[in-house]
């Protein structure tokens, strides 16, 4: 089996390609083989880390454009929105939100989304909403 594919992103905005070794819901940091480099397995702290990106390919799919509209999956799940300090807010489904666990996984609303899932770090979210599907309403999770 291929190993996972995965974008960490920093809250620096470093970012880094590889593939990864292990994330353990406990564990203060994640496993990776960088993609460019190879090699040796490298630990990344989930404090310097933003966002964890499982993805298809490291160079995106390339046909979904801002704006444009995509086909949606079916995900069971609450649909929410994540504000980052840096302003940079995402959207997807989250099947649990534990305010104890160091982070929580956010399923991609577009099917055809380079993402497969996004492991959000919890101490990197500025905000968490949900977005109600019949009222087009918010209730702030965390802030």
């Amino acid at each position: 089996m291929e190993p996972e594919k995965i974008i960490a992103r920093f809250r620096d905005g470093r970012v880094v390609r590889g593939h990864l070794v292990r994330l353990r819901p406990t564990d203060s940091h994640l496993v990776v083989t960088e993609a460019d480099k190879g090699g040796p397995e490298t630990q990344i702290p989930l404090s310097e880390l933003k966002a964890i990106f499982f993805v298809r390919s490291f160079s995106g799919s390339g046909r979904h454009q801002p704006g444009e509209k995509a086909g949606s999956v079916d995900y069971v799940g609450r649909k929410v929105g994540v504000r980052f300090p840096d302003g940079e807010v995402i959207t997807g489904y989250a099947r649990g939100f534990d305010t104890t666990q160091k982070g929580f996984f956010l399923y991609p609303i577009e099917a055809n989304s380079n993402n497969r899932k996004i492991f959000v770090v919890r101490d990197a979210v500025e905000e968490v909403k949900t977005l109600d599907r019949e009222s087009g309403g918010a209730e702030w999770l965390s802030g």
